[in-house]
């Protein structure tokens, strides 16, 4: 028994002591006295993933018996026994829902133990009646494969509890069986004239061919990497024995194991930002020209100026740097109807049967988070045919009241057009959608207001497969430009009107402007846009104007351009930054918490994220509600937001009074209920 309580100590100990590791990882919260957010973050709950494993068994036997089958013996009554072993084995981890997931595991398994009775009984010592005490052993040596399948819950962070069962064959079943004279001391037996008799070994007769046990346990992830692809799981697991060692005796085995797994979980694909947008700044009227207009002289010029971000003036040649970007697009898994109809809305992009084959998001002109959206039921067709057991179940529901009271009929058509498309178009079975109505949303929004009513006429999608519905992730080059605006202010100082021209040409026609009469103070060059068709060395303009009389002037000149891509950053190993854009989606009603699948979003940014990036976390809510207190709440979102990714940054509650998308639609006011959060990560 001494094996046995040191592996519980051991179990106990490699159970405590990654709590007391992760206890001292949880980052500063960034203001001391606001509280902290309680999160959810699944280790390796939401992604395929692999491993060993390999642990110690204290083998623990239970049996009522007195004699192996055929096999001469005087015991008793052989009742328990116990030994130390060894497991080892793969396994595979599947998730199913959030938190919840199917672990496979095959491996080889033993179950060794040293069954042992005492008897007591007097015996004849030179002619005097002594105690006598026999020990009767049997030393059993049971070794067999097996699989396990177990449901894996992670009721906290790192932390799985196991359950499910252990079905396996026996590869050998042997024993060892004697009984030896423990005192007196000086005693033998008169058959074998020595202190043992009764010694037999060989193949446990009758033994079984199959084993069968129930089995628990619990986990505990500790990543081993920055990446958080590669874990160490402390494990200790309880296998009870359901069948016989012997058959028909009543003789089984469990154990308690404890050991380590090392799971490997490969990074999913990822999405993509977009760049903070530049204020264009006003154009400051210069005061009218005090130059002298008696005997006016014919005189043109051009001044030409760059404008900052910031609205400051500077030089105008133009440098444009190339870094790496990632856009995040999260899915919202509802499609809206119009009032009473049960036709889905022209805005929403559907295809033609034909078109499927050549739809590719990243092709579709879907440049920003709702023309994404639009394209939800064509992510999702295609998604299907990627996972072709996958199962989609489509809820449809109505506003509850007026026309639409009590209108299961109008919410099962919703459903069915949904289905529809996906059958007709993409092709998918419809033996894989449940169709299901119902009135008013299990969450619906307030129907005390009109854009509330509106949100509720909807269809919800559910998926079986999490990958489903998971965030469009993609990749691109992002072009920083600066400056971003070039102002061109010309001046013309004539004896009356004028017919003038200004021209910016590069590799192509950039600005063209002409007219007849005074030209206006300033035009602007939006650099940025036309930042894709700027190449070294420079771009050229020029500014001519001519009067009636004939008198004629011209001023031009070149803005130089410096374009550093991402190759020469490379070549040169020179600091660059890669930058990326996230957004968190559906915040419940008036709540700021982290929770459902923005836990899987936030996991996945952490692991795409340096300890160095400089963050900017923006919340923002739709115009439902008071103002004063959406201000509040999105500022709550963000620094929930910063509190889970564990990471310092500026952190920003815009309310509604800037919302990122159109809240004239349903979907918009659930996008707008979210956390953009802007990432630049430095690259070396």
């Amino acid at each position: 028994m001494k094996a046995y309580y040191t592996i519980l100590l051991l179990s106990v100990y490699l159970f405590l002591l990654p709590n007391s590791a992760s206890a001292q990882s949880v980052p500063t919260v960034l203001h001391a006295e606001e509280p902290a957010v309680s999160v959810y973050r699944s280790v390796f709950g939401d992604r395929l993933s692999w491993g060993v494993f390999g642990d110690v068994n204290l083998a623990m036997h239970r049996a009522d018996f007195r004699v192996l089958p055929g096999v001469p013996g005087c015991c008793p009554r052989f009742e328990s026994g116990s030994g130390v072993a060894f497991s080892a084995g793969v396994l595979g981890d599947i998730p199913i829902v959030s938190r919840l997931a199917v672990q496979l595991r095959a491996g080889y398994y033993r179950n060794d133990a040293l069954l042992t009775a005492l008897e007591h009984e007097p015996v004849v010592v030179d002619a005097v009646s002594v105690d006598g005490v026999f020990e009767h052993t049997v030393r059993a040596r049971l070794s067999l494969v097996a699989v396990e399948p177990l449901l894996r819950f992670q009721p906290t962070n790192e932390l799985s509890v196991f359950a499910g069962g252990r079905i396996g064959i026996v590869l050998g079943a042997t024993y060892e069986q004697r009984e030896v004279i423990s005192e007196p001391a000086s005693g033998v037996f008169t058959d074998t004239r020595t202190r043992e008799r009764n010694v037999f070994s060989g193949d446990i007769p009758n033994a079984s061919s199959v084993e069968a046990a129930l089995v628990g346990g619990i986990g505990y992830a500790l990543p081993l990497n920055r990446r958080r692809t590669l874990f160490l799981v402390p494990e200790v697991l309880y296998s009870f024995g359901l069948t016989d060692v012997v058959n028909e005796l009543d003789w089984s085995a469990s154990s308690l194991r404890a050991g380590v797994a090392v799971v490997f979980m490969p990074r999913t694909q990822q999405e993509i930002p977009e760049l903070p947008t530049l204020d264009i700044p006003p154009i400051v009227q210069p005061q009218p020209s005090t130059r002298a207009v008696t005997a006016v002289p014919f005189d043109v010029r051009l001044d030409v100026v760059g404008i900052s971000a910031t609205g400051a003036t500077t030089a105008p040649d133009i440098r444009i740097e190339e870094f790496e970007s990632t856009e995040m697009y999260p899915l919202l898994n509802y499609v809206f109807f119009d009032d009473s109809s049960a036709v889905i809305p022209d805005r929403y992009h559907l295809l033609a049967a034909g078109g499927v084959q050549s739809f590719d998001i990243r092709t579709a002109g879907a440049d920003s988070t709702l023309q994404v959206y639009y394209h939800l039921l064509n992510i999702i067709g295609q998604r299907m045919q990627q996972y072709p057991t996958a199962m989609l179940t489509l809820t449809g529901c109505n506003t509850g009241a007026g026309a639409e009271q009590n209108n299961l009929a109008l919410s099962r058509s919703r459903a069915e057009a949904v289905k529809n498309y996906f059958v007709s178009v993409w092709g998918i079975g419809a033996s894989r959608f449940v169709v299901e109505a119902r009135n008013l949303p299990v969450r619906p929004s307030s129907s005390a207001e009109a854009d509330g009513t509106a949100e509720n006429r909807r269809v919800e999608i559910t998926a079986s497969e999490p990958a489903l519905l998971a965030p469009v992730v993609l990749g691109d080059t992002v072009l920083v430009v600066e400056p971003p605006i070039v102002r061109f202010e010309p001046n013309v100082v004539a004896s009356g009107d004028v017919h003038w021209a200004l021209v910016l040409r590069g590799t192509e026609l950039l600005l063209d402007r002409k007219g007849d009469g005074q030209p206006d103070t300033a035009y602007t060059w939006n650099v940025v846009a036309a930042a894709s068709a700027l190449y070294p060395p420079h771009v050229g303009y020029e500014f001519d104007a001519s009067e009636p009389s004939g008198r004629r002037g011209r001023d031009g000149g070149e803005i130089s351009i410096e374009r550093i891509t991402i190759e020469q950053k490379r070549l040169q190993r020179t600091t660059d930054n890669a930058f990326a854009v996230y957004r968190l989606i559906l915040f419940d009603y008036d709540r700021a918490d982290i929770s459902g699948g923005n836990s899987t979003i936030i996991s996945a940014i952490r692991q795409r994220t340096q300890p160095d990036a400089v963050v900017r976390y923006t919340g923002s809510t739709d115009r439902l509600g008071d103002v004063a207190h959406n201000k509040q709440l999105s500022y709550e979102r963000a620094k929930a937001a910063a509190y889970a990714l564990g990471l310092p940054g500026d952190v920003l509650g815009t309310g509604e009074e800037a919302p990122p998308y159109d809240n004239s639609l349903p979907e918009g006011r659930f996008y707008s209920r979210t956390v953009t959060i802007h990432v630049r990560n430095p690259i070396r």
